[in-house]
């Protein structure tokens, strides 16, 4: 009997304690939802460098044409397309980003097993850069504030209430 509730309990308690965290705030879950592989950069860092950057958008085309970093180009996540890398050289810097951290380093984990060598992990994605009203383009190019908020569940991290869902 002991056996059938150890499985049960584990079956049903365990993995709800692990995949549905609670964070303390954005910057607890913007440190706790990377594994650190790849090093962070900070919006504040780079937000008047986006010419001399090559920003990379691992969030996938509808998150991208609600708004974007200018100059960024969409790599997607789970149909990745780095046909991008062809026109950046190995030694440039390069920041990826998604909504909050956790696709872009996985992405820029595979751009740095490419060879490239000056790769970074945007610190909490699009949310910190919005949360930060930072400028931000749509799929026309035109200045916005809207940024697709991936879920509810992520969106309530867009400080800036400026979520969209399409």
């Amino acid at each position: 009997m002991n056996y059938f509730l150890y499985i049960f309990f584990a079956i049903t308690v365990l993995p709800t304690t692990t995949f549905s965290q609670e964070y303390k705030n954005f910057t607890d879950m913007a440190n706790r939802v990377v594994s650190h592989t790849i090093p962070l950069i900070k919006p504040e860092k780079v937000k008047d460098k986006t010419s001399q950057i090559y920003f990379l958008d691992a969030r996938e085309k509808k998150e991208f044409f609600i708004s974007h970093i200018e100059n960024a180009q969409c790599i997607g996540y789970d149909f990745p397309d780095f046909s991008a890398l062809n026109k950046i050289p190995t030694n440039a810097i390069i920041v990826v980003y998604c909504s909050v951290g956790y696709r872009s380093e996985k992405m820029a984990e595979k751009i740095k097993a490419m060879g490239y060598k000056n790769v970074f992990n945007l610190y909490g994605g699009i949310f910190h850069w919005a949360n930060l009203n930072f400028p931000l383009v749509d799929a026309k190019n035109k200045p916005t504030v809207k940024v697709h908020g991936y879920s509810q569940n992520w969106g309530k991290w867009l400080l800036t209430k400026n979520a969209v869902y399409e």
